[in-house]
């Protein structure tokens, strides 16, 4: 018995937002592969993890951003039912507004496509909102002098020094101290 075919004629390609099972992206992938699709991709980002052994080494894992979508190009009309049956769970649905399936646009794809870069830049901009530099007012988080408001005169080697109201100079590890 032959299987019901998956695609109908040739048409101009769109871009369609596959879901696909959460860390199924690579198994979807591969399968639409096997039936003609060449152009299938998910937002990745690199990120490092530790090793056990050695304990300071850092290891590159490509980790998904948006888990549980694939984005694919197809050249042929897809016939739903039969795709979603064929892939046995690799894909379970198709984006959709109402019945309808959408089809995204190149230019909409290329925006997507900036995702990685754009959450390495607000991260890289909130790691330097936390830093502290000299001027900045602080808040005192632990010890003695816990809730003190005061200004930094200078950082150096993870120490924050400032000047306390009775007059005298301060060091105070930076990790104990808050921007305000």
């Amino acid at each position: 018995m032959t299987q019901p075919m998956i695609f109908r004629e040739y048409w101009s390609p769109l871009w369609f937002v596959l879901i696909v099972p959460p860390q199924g992206e690579l198994a979807a992938t591969d399968w639409l592969r096997s039936k003609g699709v060449h152009e299938a991709w998910h937002p990745t980002e690199i990120v490092y993890v530790h090793a056990r052994n050695p304990p300071h080494k850092r290891i590159p894992k490509i980790k998904p951003i948006a888990t549980g979508y694939l984005f694919a190009r197809l050249h042929q009309r897809p016939i739903w039912d039969f795709l979603f049956a064929q892939s046995r769970g690799k894909i379970s649905d198709v984006m959709r507004i109402g019945e309808r399936p959408v089809a995204l646009a190149d230019s909409d794809l290329m925006q997507m496509r900036e995702v990685p870069e754009r959450l390495r830049d607000i991260r890289a901009a909130a790691e330097e909102a936390k830093r502290i530099w000299p001027g900045d007012t602080v808040t005192i988080l632990e010890g003695g002098m816990a809730g003190w408001q005061v200004t930094v005169d200078g950082v150096a080697d993870g120490l924050v020094r400032f000047t306390a109201p009775g007059g005298w100079p301060v060091k105070i590890e930076e990790a104990r101290v808050g921007k305000c």
